[in-house]
């Protein structure tokens, strides 16, 4: 994974890991960029596809709300940063996790939900205790900054 990716999405100016984004956000640039979100009944967590020109983000409607909010971060990962050469391809959240693109998916979606600036001035217990993050979730974070330097 490049941090020029990166840097990249950072620069389209929406607060990725720069403050806590949320579902609303997450709708509103679905709105910008004309994405179709669906829940359906899936086996898979999720998946991004686009089928004759248009963008899909799929969600799987058995995610408690918290997966559903990192899901939809890491497939707006996969739409910013992988977005299928062909008109037919999916990305399937959940698959092949030690794939690249799998990995830099959910890099993405741990800075959505935890910007670095939060991860380095908020105290561990309110992290854990108000704003109830899991230990591995903050595990992953750490190691998300570890690996990629945000």
């Amino acid at each position: 994974m490049t941090r020029a990716i990166f840097h990249r999405v950072s620069a389209l100016g929406f607060g990725w890991n720069e403050r806590q984004l949320t579902e609303e956000h997450f709708y509103k640039l679905c709105r910008k960029f004309k994405i179709t979100v669906n829940r359906l009944p899936l086996k898979v967590r999720g998946y991004y596809t686009k089928v004759n020109g248009v963008d899909h983000i799929t969600l799987s409607s058995h995610l408690s709300s918290f997966q559903e909010l990192f899901v939809m971060w890491h497939e707006m990962g996969h739409f910013l940063m992988h977005a299928p050469a062909m008109a037919r391809q999916a990305k399937f959240s959940g698959h092949c996790e030690d794939d690249r693109e799998e990995k830099e998916a959910d890099a993405f979606a741990y800075c959505a939900i935890l910007p670095i600036s939060d991860l380095s001035t908020i105290p561990l217990e309110v992290l854990l205790e108000e704003q109830c993050f899991s230990p591995r979730f903050l595990m992953e974070r750490l190691k998300v900054h570890d690996e990629y330097g945000i």
